[in-house]
């Protein structure tokens, strides 16, 4: 935290990301981050202004490393105490290049190497970047800056104990527990939907969101919408819980999302391709879950930041149909047949090829053989609104295709 004349700078609350505020004139502030921010810079921090007047203020975010992940931080969000989050115009964001560098390990370090040397090989040199941000802090205000709409551990509690406490006609088609605790103690909520009252067999789909925390949180927004309108009423969504069990854990790596962390949980372990190995609680809690839930298809919702030469942003369903047998390929190949006018890149992507063997999906394939997909939906450039909407276009996409399509093995 720092503070000058009226104004303060802090980021010391839950998935606040920010060290090292300094005034180098006035009005001019620089910040550091923390965390593997090599794969995308996650910052949330809040200025509190507590003069009469309104003031501009340019914060420069340094040490950047100059890679494409960069384009994650160039399209911030703000908040002005309690209104709604809005995206900073970009004129008032801009990527400055330095002339220092920094080592960064490249690509992920496994979970298996943590602690450990990191391989020559895998050690990169990148030119540093600073991310400068022009701000206008109302009078007597707090003004909240993000990387992307964050997502906190306390608003899921907050939103699912409104939903427990629900007793009325809806009260027959939801269920909240937990499937276990965290690194650090904390519950790892799962919803679970469908008509209890009708007890014949129903086809079973699970959803994770938020294995990689913060700059990914448009997977918890998503989770939210699906919830909302499964629990809405329609006669569409009756016909989805009559027809299905739905399990969404919303938030996985619930201590990532508290502590501010990018991309790993409190002990440095990438959640997702730790489902081989299990060395994280979470991974082992979520993987007990899953065996006892056996589901036929497992949707994993990431929220990847990134933008291609300022169009609309890009959202995708990936599988691989590397190692799977010829029948499930088949099944494979008509969803992406089906699904691709819908979702824009759902398609087998070369980049699964080398982490598939380890991520969650693969291992409830391997283990269950349960198909799935992992399902990008991207928030640069929109908003709240629009994440949850394509989120939910894409879920209800995925659904129909399964009611008209059995699942290999004759569901």
């Amino acid at each position: 935290m720092s503070t000058h004349k009226s104004l303060r700078i802090r980021s010391d609350f839950p998935s606040g990301n920010g060290k090292d505020f300094q005034e180098i004139k006035p009005d001019h502030w620089t910040m550091e981050l923390e965390g593997d921010f090599i794969y995308g810079p996650w910052y949330y921090v809040e200025f509190e202004e507590n003069a009469a007047e309104e003031r501009e203020v340019e914060l420069k975010i340094l040490g950047i490393p100059s890679t494409p992940d960069l384009l994650q931080a160039e399209c911030p969000v703000i908040k002005v105490n309690e209104g709604e989050w809005q995206k900073l115009p970009q004129e008032r964001v801009s990527i400055e290049n330095t002339d220092k560098t920094g080592i960064f390990e490249t690509p992920v370090l496994f979970f298996w190497e943590q602690g450990k040397k990191v391989p020559k090989d895998r050690k990169a040199t990148h030119l540093l970047s600073n991310i400068c941000l022009k701000l206008h802090i109302p009078a007597n205000s707090r003004l909240r800056l993000a990387t992307t709409y964050p997502y906190t551990y306390g608003h899921l509690l907050k939103w699912l104990n409104a939903l427990s406490k629900g007793n009325g006609p809806l009260a027959k088609y939801i269920k909240v527990k937990s499937v276990g605790k965290s690194e650090e103690g904390r519950d790892i909520p799962v919803v679970i939907l469908t008509n209890f009252k009708k007890k014949k067999k129903k086809r079973r789909i699970f959803i994770t969101a938020r294995m990689h925390p913060c700059l990914e949180a448009s997977g918890s927004w998503g989770t939210e919408k699906i919830v909302e309108f499964l629990l809405g009423g329609s006669r569409h969504s009756r016909e989805l819980l009559n027809q299905f069990v739905f399990s969404i854990i919303p938030m996985v790596n619930v201590d990532g999302v508290h502590k501010g962390n990018p991309h790993y949980n409190a002990r440095g372990v990438d959640i997702w391709i730790d489902f081989n190995g299990r060395k994280s609680k979470e991974a082992q809690e979520v993987f007990d879950f899953m065996i006892n839930f056996k589901p036929e298809f497992y949707i994993d919702l990431h929220g990847w930041l990134s933008h291609d030469k300022g169009r609309w942003p890009f959202d995708g369903a990936y599988i691989d149909t590397i190692g799977v047998d010829s029948f499930d390929r088949d099944y494979y190949i008509r969803m992406i047949e089906c699904l691709k006018n819908k979702i824009e890149g759902f398609a087998s992507y070369a980049l699964y090829r080398f982490v598939v063997p380890e991520s969650s999906i693969a291992v409830a394939y391997r283990e269950l053989h349960a198909l799935g997909c992992v399902l990008e939906i991207n928030p640069s450039f929109s908003s709240v609104y629009s994440v949850k909407k394509r989120t939910l276009n894409s879920f209800l996409g995925i659904c129909d295709f399964l009611l008209q399509n059995p699942l290999p093995g004759g569901s």
